[in-house]
């Protein structure tokens, strides 16, 4: 197989199961979906940035670290438990730092906080597997690495860099800077150190390693799934308070009950108007959010205007 044929197999067969793992995220943000573009950008970030820091900081600190120590080996070893996740989940939460900082009045909560670092996260992950299946020479070891790195382990750069991007989410409907710093920093904790037992678990030898890696992981789906279901309940009670006094002047009773009550939240993919109907999910989410920021965080410079033109959408919306 020649290289450039080994690439273009490579490159379909991670973005695949790549693609899976970004869509599941994203119904973590059911209602209030972030643009396309935004979530593009944490990928690219991820994948481009993330990765180059990460390989330039990482050669940096490997020079005094194998000075210091003496040995090789315990120099590499102390990069790939200890120093490659600090600077990997660093590095990764720029792409949250930035949606937090440049559209903060579009930066919800911890679900977009969620969202936005396992986009990071998936970006890294998809450029790290690539090379690590590059440098496979045969086709045994080229499906082993696939197997571990892409199916079984093809989550884990996503879930790490969520858990600080929960972080920012917290921090964002904080006043006081010691709490926002401590939410993020608290989170990016977390986030380095569960890469690190997983690294951990990789190099040691034995059924010891693997069972490290494996319950972390499986500790790691187990808080996902506890979030998803969060984060759908978190969701429809912001609909249910802060749409209650919309209908009927802003919302008919019909629609109320649709986008806050019903089992799919008016966003059934079987309804013959659903493109219409997801779009007035999206704009009743949009409203409810905007009062929940008001009555946590004040106008902000917009979030007063914001309200009012949702309002003047709404009503325009054929009722039936």
């Amino acid at each position: 197989m020649t290289v450039a044929l080994q690439l273009a197999v490579t490159l379909i067969a991670v973005a695949v199961p790549m693609s899976f793992y970004a869509l599941l995220i994203w119904t973590f943000d059911r209602f209030e979906r972030e643009p396309a573009w935004r979530l593009i950008a944490a990928f690219v970030w991820g994948a481009i940035p993330a990765v180059a820091g990460s390989i330039i900081f990482t050669e940096i600190l490997y020079t005094p670290l194998r000075f210091t120590l003496g040995a090789e080996d315990d120099a590499q070893f102390l990069i790939r438990v200890a120093m490659a996740p600090a600077v990997e989940e660093i590095l990764k939460a720029g792409a949250v730092w930035m949606m937090y900082r440049l559209h903060p009045l579009e930066f919800d909560g911890w679900i977009d906080g969620l969202v936005y670092g396992a986009m990071a996260g998936f970006g890294f992950g998809f450029v790290e597997n690539v090379g690590y299946l590059m440098s496979a020479h045969t086709y045994d070891s080229w499906l082993s690495i696939y197997l571990l790195r892409v199916i079984t382990f093809g989550f884990m750069h996503g879930f790490y860099t969520a858990l600080t991007g929960v972080g920012f989410g917290v921090a964002r409907w904080e006043r006081d800077p010691a709490r926002r710093g401590s939410a993020i920093f608290g989170c990016l904790i977390l986030a380095i150190m569960a890469h690190s037992i997983h690294n951990i678990g990789c190099e040691l030898s034995g059924g010891a390693g693997k069972s490290v890696a494996i319950l972390n992981y499986g500790l790691m789906l187990f808080v996902m799934a506890v979030l998803y279901v969060a984060s759908t309940q978190r969701a429809r009670r912001t609909l249910r308070k802060y749409l209650a006094d919309e209908a009927p002047e802003v919302l008919s009773q019909r629609e109320y009950k649709s986008v806050c009550c019903s089992r799919f939240g008016g966003m059934n993919i079987f309804h013959p108007h659903w493109r219409k109907r997801r779009r007035l999910v999206q704009l009743c989410a949009e409203l409810a959010q905007k009062k929940r920021q008001r009555a946590r965080m004040g106008d902000e410079s917009g979030n007063d205007a914001e309200i009012e033109r949702l309002r003047n959408e709404l009503r325009q919306w054929p009722h039936r």
